[in-house]
């Protein structure tokens, strides 16, 4: 995925998210922002383990913001 498609979404602290990551696996969670544009990453609080992680944007499929 582009990183200006990413940028382009404007993602704000807490938002709830969908992830399609590099497996093709579709991930729910909350945007946790700490975006980092040196090395395009961004935290994650993944709801399906329950971790916060770090997400490369240029691995990932897509992402969606969920209403």
């Amino acid at each position: 995925m582009s990183e200006y498609t990413f940028r382009e979404l404007e993602l704000k602290y807490g938002e709830l998210i969908y992830i399609v990551n590099e497996k093709g696996e579709g991930i729910s969670g909350l945007y946790e922002d700490e975006y980092n544009n040196s090395n395009e990453t961004f935290r994650f609080s993944n709801y399906s383990n329950g971790k916060t992680e770090t997400i490369e944007i240029n691995k990932m499929h897509s992402i969606q913001r969920v209403n």
